[in-house]
């Protein structure tokens, strides 16, 4: 038996935990933080890559060939290749890019076929000169009532020339001497030329691939303005051809090789006119032959020979009124009354009253 001691001893163990120890005061202290100082907050504006124009202002080169190589390396067209290319991504993206482009004449859905007349087949990607092609059809499409270098001059202006990320060029005090200038001007002038001479040669080689084709395109406008935009390349040929000084020497090749490009132009421009005539041979006859194909009814045959037979009688005798009968052959004996006879009788049955 356990005596009282015990069981306190025994409830003490059981019941009552051991007192705990304090616990160590834990001594805190301040963090210095070295924070690095708030970036300053950029806009979307000028956080966005401008567009720098290098060369002569006045060439319209130099502002197509900064855009050009603008949205060919962009996000749009990332591939970066030489010398560089554009997709249609960077066409779109451009063409939505210029200020009041996208809108009257000129909608979402020319901005793709554009790019794909202009596009070698097979290709994704154009280049420059068939990116400025490409522009002169943009132009002539949203400027329909005017020649294609006034409708360029129109785009340029008031288009490509406003765009919100474009730079200006900078100012350079410092100028050419004025041999050198004229020499690099007209080495200028004769590299239009040899640009809007392959324009003008690659609308050619289209015109006779189209010609060779056993059926028509599917828009029927598509050769018409082919040849169109055509003649206008070589107009705007033999303006720039006139610009060129005759020092040049350059300058007779070229001359020879405008020649030749209309020569060919006038030789495209009959082949396809043939291929037309033999699509249109070959295709389904219009409603005018198919109405002329249709034989004559017994009806028609009876008025326009009555029509005949008043003619002559009035041109015989214009004083008396012309009156005609005309006998159609029937299987009756008519009435000894003329004047009760039916001339439709023998078209339609049972209208005589003899039945």
């Amino acid at each position: 038996m356990m005596s009282g001691d015990d069981r306190h001893d025994v409830f003490t163990r059981l019941h009552v935990s051991p007192r705990k120890a304090a616990a160590p005061l834990r001594s805190y202290s301040l963090t210095v933080l070295h924070l690095s100082p708030p970036k300053p907050a950029t806009s979307s504006s000028s956080a966005a890559v401008r567009i720098a124009l290098v060369g002569d202002p006045n060439d319209p080169h130099t502002l197509l060939r900064a855009v050009f190589e603008h949205y060919a390396s962009s996000r749009a067209s990332p591939r970066r290749m030489e010398p560089a290319t554009m997709d249609g991504v960077g066409f779109a993206r451009f063409c939505r890019a210029c200020p009041g482009l996208v809108g009257r004449n000129f909608g979402s859905v020319d901005i793709d076929l554009t790019f794909a007349k202009v596009k070698p087949r097979g290709d994704r990607r154009v280049s420059y000169a068939l990116f400025v092609e490409a522009i002169g059809l943009v132009a002539l499409k949203k400027y329909p009532d005017k020649t294609l270098e006034a409708a360029m001059r129109s785009l340029l202006d008031a288009h490509i020339a406003t765009l919100p990320n474009l730079d200006a060029p900078a100012v350079t005090t410092t100028k050419a001497p004025v041999v050198s200038r004229a020499l690099s001007d007209a080495a200028a002038q004769a590299d239009k030329v040899r640009a809007s001479l392959q324009q003008l040669q690659r609308q050619v080689q289209f015109l006779d691939l189209e010609a060779r084709k056993p059926a028509p395109p599917d828009d029927p406008y598509a050769l018409t303005d082919r040849i169109k935009f055509a003649y206008m390349l070589h107009d705007e040929l033999q303006a720039l051809l006139d610009a060129v000084p005759k020092s040049v020497s350059t300058r007779v090749g070229l001359v020879k090789a405008v020649d030749a490009a209309a020569t060919e132009l006038e030789s495209a421009v009959r082949v396809v006119a043939k291929a037309q005539v033999a699509w249109q041979a070959k295709g389904p006859p219009s409603p005018l032959m198919r109405r002329q194909s249709v034989p004559p009814s017994a009806l028609a045959t009876y008025i326009s020979t009555r029509v005949k037979v008043l003619g002559d009688e009035k041109r015989t005798s214009p004083g008396k009124a012309a009156i005609a009968r005309v006998h159609l052959h029937v299987d009756h004996v008519a009435d000894d009354d003329d004047d009760a006879w039916n001339p439709f009788a023998s078209i339609f049955p049972g209208l005589d009253g003899n039945e």
